[in-house]
């Protein structure tokens, strides 16, 4: 919901959603045909969404669209290429989900 207008996008297209910089309190969501700032917080999207992946305390991703991990530096290439930093804490258990979640 923005500005009293209801809004919907398919979790399918959703590619993250992370914390909106300068924005306290609201949020960025990206999907494959926009980007759109609401008012919320990181922890209830994920509860409501437990298939978003949280690889850093301000980002949620959607496992399908992950391109590339980098382990090395710690970064996350999604499907329109925007390039993500991974907590080094949420690196091991994202490279297990993702090779979990690619043998499906």
């Amino acid at each position: 919901s923005i500005n009293g207008q209801m809004f919907a996008v398919r979790l399918d297209e959703l590619l993250y959603i992370q914390t909106a910089t300068g924005n306290p309190g609201n949020l960025e969501m990206h999907a494959l045909d926009e980007i759109a700032t609401f008012h919320d917080n990181l922890n209830h999207i994920a509860s409501l969404y437990p298939t978003l992946f949280r690889i850093h305390k301000s980002i949620l991703v959607n496992p399908d669209h992950i391109k590339q991990l980098d382990t090395t530096n710690h970064y996350l290439y999604m499907d329109n290429d925007d390039k993500l930093d991974v907590s080094f804490r949420k690196q091991k258990l994202l490279k297990k989900m993702l090779n979990h979640h690619h043998s499906k």
